[in-house]
């Protein structure tokens, strides 16, 4: 019986030996390793146990990665299947791909004519598209509380605007924020108040005439502001000038309540509006 036993043990180790010997004898290769990509190199060999192997191919148009390596760089023409087109079509704009980040950059020219923001560089004669004013404007703004001279509220918001510039302007909108709050906006109704003749229209046009004899608006507030108390306000001035429509956004300034229309210079918020703060739009 301890005979047969060694004899089985023995004959399944000699079936072992010949099925290993045998099983790396015949082991190969498939007769193709191709996995029809461009970007990777094939191949198959005893080195690695007879599998295939799909070794990425550097530099290679197609494996969908803009590459960048010592003298080599892909781009966009000269692949366009791994690399996007960074021409966002402005020439105020230097455009690159930035390999690492792997992404447009469209990084601004300044200054550049054509921007539309009118530069330190840019004036009126060198670059009129972004500098389209050929002087200023000029807004002077309070509030008047005469209740003994002034109907309704007895409150008045007083505007003056002188035009310096070579052309007449059109007012779109004209809105003042005292303190923070949304104040009075010219529309139709505002422009009701005024002589005969500006009923009729919504916006207003303001003459060049206008730098030496400005145009005053004076109309009806709803807030109550006593005399001689100082507030904050800013104002929003959206105008055209020659085809273009520009908008004016002011820092707040301060100003001072009055009982008469006849106001210091001190007690006036005063906007100067020329090609360094106005945004075409």
């Amino acid at each position: 019986m301890k005979k047969r036993g060694i004899i089985a043990i023995m004959f399944l180790i000699f079936v072992f030996v010949i099925l290993f010997f045998f099983t790396n004898i015949f082991k190969s290769c498939p007769d193709s390793c191709d996995d029809f990509n461009e970007c990777t190199e094939d191949f198959c060999s005893e080195e690695t146990d007879f599998k295939c192997v799909h070794k990425p191919i550097d530099n290679c148009c197609g494996n969908g990665e803009c590459e960048l390596s010592g003298d080599y760089k892909e781009t966009y023409e000269n692949c366009p299947d791994d690399c996007s087109n960074c021409d966002d079509s402005n020439k105020c704009t230097e455009d690159s791909y930035d390999y690492h980040l792997k992404k447009c950059i469209n990084k601004d020219i300044i200054p550049c004519c054509g921007n539309q923001r009118c530069e330190a560089e840019e004036n009126h004669t060198s670059c009129e598209i972004d500098c389209p004013l050929g002087g200023y404007i000029k807004i002077e703004t309070s509030y008047i509380y005469n209740p003994k001279k002034f109907s309704g509220t007895g409150a008045r918001y007083f505007y003056t605007i002188k035009n310096c510039l070579d052309k007449d302007i059109t007012i779109l909108e004209l809105t003042n924020y005292d303190n923070g709050k949304v104040g009075k906006r010219i529309t139709k109704e505002w422009l009701e108040s005024f002589p005969e003749g500006y009923e009729e229209y919504e916006f207003i046009t303001i003459s060049k005439d206008t730098c030496t004899e400005a145009h005053t608006f004076i109309a009806e507030a709803q807030e109550q502001k006593n005399p001689n108390t100082q507030y904050k306000t800013k104002i929003y001035f959206k105008f055209k000038y020659e085809n273009k429509t520009i908008e004016f956004i002011s820092e707040e300034k301060q100003a001072t309540t009055d009982d008469d229309e006849l106001f210091a210079e001190s007690d006036l918020a005063i906007f100067t509006i020329d090609n360094s703060n106005i945004k075409i739009i």
